[in-house]
């Protein structure tokens, strides 16, 4: 058995030592939800891919903490925080954020998310401390979902 720590001066370790959510993907990758962000596992060298989210004025997102994962019949990949649900296309490596918007009807219910599942239609339902369940479409098309988004490069 390996044993995988946080090495602060190593971009190539476990984004951090607190793994609270683990997710196996259909291709078999391993998405580690830490305190600080994503890690994507892989056998070969380097062993983690780290995904940080990044604020809208570009500096680190106050909350890192990735509470859920679930990854959908697209090949997306989805994470839930305290502040939001994210979608990471693994292609062209972006991430699309969903957040709560009390403006808006048709945002997120709230703003943490702490689980996520994909129903066999592929609607994604997402539930979260302060709202039972909530329900979005993959496709992440905001005129189709009515959620405030915001994509970002990773």
């Amino acid at each position: 058995m390996a044993r995988y720590a946080r090495a602060p001066d190593d971009a190539n370790s476990l984004h951090n030592h607190a793994v609270l959510t683990i997710f196996r993907d259909r291709e078999g990758i391993i998405w580690l939800g830490t305190q600080s962000g994503l890690s994507r596992f892989q056998e070969k060298p380097p062993p983690f891919v780290n995904y940080g989210l990044v604020a809208p004025n570009g500096g680190q997102q106050n909350d890192n903490h990735i509470w859920s994962l679930q990854g959908d019949s697209q090949g997306f990949v989805w994470f839930g925080t305290q502040a939001g649900l994210y979608r990471l296309d693994r292609k062209n490596r972006r991430i699309t954020e969903y957040r709560h918007d009390a403006r808006n009807t048709y945002s997120l219910s709230a703003g943490s998310v702490t689980a996520i599942s994909e129903g066999r239609d592929g609607d994604l339902w997402v539930a979260s401390r302060e709202v039972s369940t909530g329900l979005t479409t993959p496709g992440g098309d905001s005129s189709a979902t009515g959620t405030t988004q915001r994509t970002l490069t990773v």
